[in-house]
Order: C-alpha cells, then structure tokens, then sequence
C-alpha cells in the first residue's frame, strides 16, 4: 500500500513545507518586483 507524501510524516513532509515556504516569498518578491515597475510605467503613461 502505498502512503502519500501528504500524510506520511517526516522528511517528505518537511521538504515540502519548505519548498512552499520558499515558493511563497518568492511570489512575494515578484508582486513586490511588479509593484515597483509600475510606478514608473504609470508616471510614463501620464505623459502622454
């Protein structure tokens, strides 16, 4: 029987939830990134 990564407790589990953690604050960082580029763009686009 096999037992999914999900429920069998210990380093999959571990390995998991820091490869979420890592996968969060790098969105995190994107949005953050995205949100600095737009102010620029947005001050170009009022040029016009």
């Amino acid at each position: 029987m096999r037992v999914s990564a999900f429920h069998a407790p210990g380093l999959a589990n571990d390995r998991n939830a820091a490869a979420l953690r890592a996968n969060q604050s790098r969105l995190s960082d994107e949005r953050q990134a995205a949100r600095l580029n737009a102010v620029p763009l947005l001050a170009w686009h009022r040029q016009f």
